[in-house]
């Protein structure tokens, strides 16, 4: 179109150039979301990329300490609840049928206490071993210190959370207004990967 270049003599519409970067329109998101959090507090945005697949070495304590790692589930529908195959002795407890209707992501590692470090410039867990702290769950922390003591503990009459707390630095680095904890169903959906087995390997639990 030239449309936009109509304010312009002959002359520079000559000289006129745009340059447009087109993402292609994928018919399946990434299946992964990765976080850089390296630059801790001070940083004004943690960068986030995507990847298609594990990277070649692996998930690296680089994926647990420095970055956070998000895996893609598609929409779907599920039968949540407690089944009797889940351990010996198990009933089945609350069965019905949840229908989520939009994707996600959800971590694909337990939050670490070096993630935690680098969001909130904090170590409050119990667990301090020097040598492997970094690599271990942050705990020692409460769903007010995630989501906030004000906004936060509102949850679901709206969605926002407090500045200050975990999510509320995720969010502010990231540009992403909607980093939260995963609901009850999105969990079990995100565990259960499609299996209706007590393990997601597709086994259940024996005596």
């Amino acid at each position: 179109s030239t449309a936009w270049a109509t304010n312009l003599t002959a002359a520079q519409q000559g000289e006129a150039k745009a340059v447009v970067k087109v993402n292609p329109c994928l018919k399946t998101p990434p299946k992964y979301l990765v976080v850089d959090m390296s630059g801790g507090r001070s940083a004004a945005r943690w960068p986030v990329s995507y990847l298609d697949e594990v990277p070649s070495g692996g998930w690296t304590d680089e994926y647990k300490t420095e970055k956070l790692v998000l895996r893609y589930i598609p929409a779907g529908s599920f039968i949540m609840g407690g089944r009797a195959t889940d351990y010996p002795g198990a009933v089945n407890t609350n069965l019905h049928m949840v229908t989520l209707t939009k994707p996600f992501y959800i971590g694909v590692f337990e939050c670490t206490q070096r993630q935690w470090e680098l969001a909130m410039g904090t170590r409050p867990s119990f667990f301090t071993n020097e040598t492997c702290w970094a690599t271990r769950p942050v705990d020692r922390v409460s769903y007010l210190d995630i989501r906030g003591s004000v906004f936060g503990r509102e949850w679901p009459k709206h969605m926002m959370v407090d500045d200050g707390s975990f999510l509320g630095v995720v969010r502010a680095k990231t540009g992403n207004l909607l980093f939260d904890l995963p609901t009850d169903a999105q969990w079990e959906y995100a565990c259960r990967a499609g299996t209706v087995t007590a393990l997601n390997s597709g086994k259940n639990l024996t005596g």
